[in-house]
């Protein structure tokens, strides 16, 4: 592949600009004027690339703005690509518009995504959903008709959504029915231990742990939560489809508090003839662990069940 006057160091800049060059075809060889969905702001999404682009701004006039403030102009010759910018002569690429995305396909065969900036969330959200609903089976709890994802993990099926069943000692956060609807219901130990379906039971210590090592450890915690749900959401990945969320809870005052920041999920530790304080599960909204707490039963917490 002829890069020109590219150095490796320079060696992603210059495929970014012949992103920059795709975008700007119909700017420079279409009549008309510029499709509105190829100009605006473009973040990279994916590759096979091996330096990360730059992220990059497409002027209606034909200069386009990298993330470094550099400035670049194009020309392009039907679907092929050339960049005419000082820093790159004879790099070129062929281009497909989908929507808000744009795929970048090289001579060389690298493969570059670029998503339109405002609607990057919304695409990592079609993607991971995607991706889970590959891995996810489906059951419906016979008292109350509602519906439940389940993934297998480590050798267990687990529930991928908390438990949802209106109970007496159950908690919607804030009272707020959509709250439960996204979140789940909240529960004071006793109730979650009979709560999950027939076939079910609420985790144990011993599942929770084998979750853990088989998710990650030290970045279980990571992996293990939703993309989207968290006031932070940057560290997370639902690499398994857990996609745990943080409900919050309800502490010894009766209070509501840490929806969004704080998943806590009980654990049912009668198998270990345990008489001390009630035992619970942690993820943060900052942090990759998973850790375990201790309170008092009446406490207000998520619950996971695994099938027996």
């Amino acid at each position: 592949m002829t890069i020109g006057t590219v150095s490796n160091k320079k060696f992603a800049g210059a495929r970014l600009l012949i992103a920059a060059a795709s975008v700007a075809l119909c700017l420079l060889g279409c009549g008309g004027g510029a499709p509105p969905e190829m100009v605006g702001q473009w973040v990279y999404f994916e590759g096979n690339i091996r330096d990360k682009p730059q992220d990059m701004e497409l002027l209606r006039n034909g200069t386009g703005v990298m993330d470094n403030g550099r400035i670049v102009t194009w020309k392009a010759d039907s679907k092929r690509l050339t960049i005419i910018s000082p820093q790159t002569t004879g790099l070129t690429a062929h281009y497909k518009l989908f929507g808000y995305t744009l795929n970048l396909i090289y001579d060389d065969g690298d493969t570059a995504t670029f998503v339109v900036k405002e609607k990057l969330g919304e695409h990592k959200k079609k993607i991971s959903d995607e991706r889970i609903e590959k891995i996810s089976t489906y059951f419906t709890d016979s008292r109350d008709g509602r519906k439940y994802r389940a993934v297998k993990i480590g050798g267990r099926t687990w529930m991928a959504e908390n438990l949802n069943l209106k109970t007496e000692n159950s908690w919607c956060y804030y009272d707020e029915d959509s709250n439960c609807v996204k979140f789940g219901r909240l529960y004071e130990l006793e109730t979650a231990k009979a709560a999950c379906p027939s076939g079910w039971h609420l985790s144990n210590r011993q599942e929770w742990n084998d979750l853990i090592a088989a998710t990650g450890g030290a970045t279980a915690g990571k992996n293990l939560k939703a993309i989207f749900g968290w006031y932070k959401t940057g560290n997370a990945t639902d690499s398994f489809g857990f996609s745990a969320l943080p409900g919050g809870g309800i502490n010894n005052l009766g209070r509501f508090v840490s929806v969004g920041e704080v998943g806590v999920w009980w654990i049912d530790m009668d198998a270990e003839n345990n008489r001390g304080p009630a035992h619970s599960k942690r993820m943060f909204e900052d942090k990759d662990i998973v850790e375990e707490h201790y309170s008092g039963s009446d406490y207000g917490f998520s619950a996971r069940c695994v099938a027996d």
